[in-house]
């Protein structure tokens, strides 16, 4: 294995690009562009703060490096190195920045969440979306990067809009009846929109009505007998008679032998191993913390 040079690196700031041929570091208010294959320094930008977050474009051709203590975000194109964007949000502040699928289009989020900024970098308009809410994940596209759902929270109750990426319009409003959403997320076929709250379930919504399907729930015992639960068991060693040795080795004479396990099939009702949270300390880990679809959208993971 070969390992390269050693270079210096600010708030783990290091990403590659999408199409993989680039790796972008930060250093302090510096950006620096490299290639992936020799590590060269391609490019090098200058920031006017610190740089406390950096963001591909989905085609490789741009990157943003937010500042979010002066509310500033700086756009780079490896394309043209002469041309750059600035956005100042000014008074409202900034506290998350992100691209759009089409990499053409930014979203600022300002303080406290009063708004969504949406810049565009062709036609230099402004959009604005109100109520987003201050939850894990609050944005989320389809995979072709036609529509946008924003969790929103308006009048004491959750709320998701769906809106077109095109020009930005509301296409869809509806209550989530949730008491604390977490996170959306859409499949990746774009036919249900998941929706997870902090009591521990997951709803999925039809694209069509946006109407429950099903609801899932994270109990720590599980009854249902058409669910089927694997143990991970580890395999007892088999004794190789014939391979003994006299007389015998010494215990630290060679590597000692790997573990093997596999899995068994465990009859219900089992009760899951859980940590109990600290609930005397500030943000205490509640809730679904995690939701993923499988690629083909038949399958979805959750981690409580």
């Amino acid at each position: 294995m070969n390992f390269s040079e050693v270079f210096k690196l600010s708030s783990l700031l290091c990403k590659f690009s999408p199409d993989g041929k680039y790796l972008a570091s930060c250093v302090q208010y510096r950006l620096v562009v490299r290639d992936v294959n020799t590590l060269q320094i391609l490019q090098l930008y200058t920031c006017l703060d610190q740089i406390q977050h950096i963001e591909w474009s989905a085609d490789s051709l741009f990157i943003l490096c937010a500042m979010y203590k002066r509310g500033l975000v700086q756009v780079w194109s490896l394309e043209q190195p002469e041309w750059h964007c600035k956005i100042d949000e000014g008074s409202a502040g900034l506290v998350a920045s992100c691209w759009s699928p089409d990499g053409r289009h930014i979203l600022n989020t300002t303080e406290f969440h009063l708004r969504i900024t949406v810049w565009s970098l062709c036609t230099k308009s402004v959009s604005y979306i109100k109520y987003p809410k201050a939850c894990l994940q609050g944005i989320t596209f389809t995979r072709d990067g036609r529509y946008m759902a924003l969790a929103e929270r308006r009048d004491c109750k959750d709320y998701v809009s769906i809106f077109v990426c095109s020009d930005w319009q509301l296409l869809r409003h509806f209550d989530t009846d949730t008491q604390d959403l977490t996170g959306i997320e859409w499949a990746p076929n774009g036919c249900v929109l998941a929706v997870w709250d902090t009591c521990l379930e997951v709803r999925i919504l039809n694209h069509v009505t946006w109407k429950m399907i099903t609801e899932f729930g994270h109990p720590a015992t599980i009854n249902n007998p058409k669910i089927v639960v694997y143990k991970e068991a580890e395999k007892s060693p088999q004794l190789g008679l014939g391979c003994l040795s006299f007389p015998p080795h010494r215990a630290g004479a060679g590597p000692l032998p790997s573990s093997e396990s596999k899995y068994e099939i465990a009859s219900v009702p089992v009760s899951l191993q859980t940590l109990k949270p600290v609930t005397d300390r500030a943000n205490p880990k509640i809730g679904i913390g995690m939701l993923a679809f499988s690629p083909d959208s038949y399958f979805l993971a959750t981690r409580n």
